[in-house]
C-alpha cells in the first residue's frame, strides 16, 4: 500500500496478488532493492500468467512444473508452506 516509507525499513520481498504484476508498485519494489513476490498461486495456468512479472511465488494447493520464459527455461524450486490446517479443519 504505502512503500514510499519502507525505504527506512529495507523489505527483503513485498507480495502482490499474482495479478498485480503490472502495477508501478512492482516496479518501485525492484527499484528499492526488494523482491516483488506473487501470491496465491493456485494453478500452473496463473504460474505461466505472472511468472514473468514476479522473481519469487506463494503457491497453494498445487505442485508447479518447470516453465519456460521466451528467453530460458527456469525450473521452479517447490518451497512447502504447511498450513495450520489441523485447527481449521480445512
Amino acid at each position: 500500500s504505502n512503500l514510499y516509507s519502507d525505504w527506512l525499513s529495507r523489505p527483503d520481498f513485498v507480495a502482490y496478488d499474482w495479478n498485480g504484476g503490472t502495477l508501478p508498485q512492482v516496479r518501485l519494489t525492484r527499484a528499492m532493492g526488494a523482491m516483488p513476490v506473487a501470491w496465491t498461486v493456485r494453478s500452473q495456468e496463473e504460474l505461466e500468467a505472472c511468472g514473468e512479472r514476479f522473481d519469487r511465488f506463494i503457491f497453494e494447493a498445487f505442485v508447479p512444473q518447470a516453465w519456460t520464459s521466451d528467453a530460458v527455461a527456469v525450473a521452479i524450486p517447490v518451497a512447502v508452506l504447511v498450513a495450520m490446517t489441523a485447527a481449521t479443519g480445512k
